[in-house]
């Protein structure tokens, strides 16, 4: 194997690592690291049509270091099997496991700290909830028995309920 051919596999290698580690397209081609022009009142929308081919959906946010992207043509969203996406829809689909989401956003993340809420239910049913939303993979097991919505759910979490309300 050539040095210099070692030396670019490695170059793509690190720029995927990268992108992996920034949430953003491994395609070199797109550009993710310029400012978006925000002058106009549909700058998104510009840069959507400037950088992607194809009629698309891109969605994202910045939460802290929490920095995270994601998109896809509306060709294979539409070819995709929108059953597998059930379940970890139906997850969301309880008030109380939304009120639990929101409590743990905000600190609230052990089941002792969720149960002296008392419009969450007994200990058994939080702990039911958050089965529920550890299995759709809107929670995860931190340390001391505390709860946390993974890195890689929470800007999704947060589109899916700004989705959600009422456009007027």
């Amino acid at each position: 194997m050539a040095f210099d051919d070692l030396e670019s596999r490695l170059a793509a290698l690190e720029r995927r690592v990268h992108a992996l580690e920034h949430h953003h397209p491994a395609d070199p081609t797109t550009n993710t690291t310029e400012a978006p022009n925000t002058t106009g009142t549909f700058w998104l929308l510009d840069g959507i049509e400037k950088h992607h081919q194809q009629d698309s959906v891109i969605y994202g946010g910045i939460d802290g270091t929490i920095r995270w992207q994601m998109g896809a043509t509306i060709d294979s969203l539409e070819a995709a099997d929108w059953s597998q996406n059930a379940e970890t829809i139906a997850a969301l689909g309880h008030p109380v496991r939304l009120q639990v989401l929101h409590m743990i956003s905000q600190g609230i993340t052990t089941v002792r700290e969720l149960a002296d809420n008392s419009t969450l239910g007994t200990t058994g049913q939080i702990y039911h909830h958050i089965k529920q939303l550890r299995a759709a993979g809107w929670l995860t097991a931190g340390d001391n028995h505390n709860w946390v919505i993974p890195a890689a759910r929470r800007i999704p979490l947060l589109v899916i309920l700004s989705a959600t309300k009422d456009p007027s």
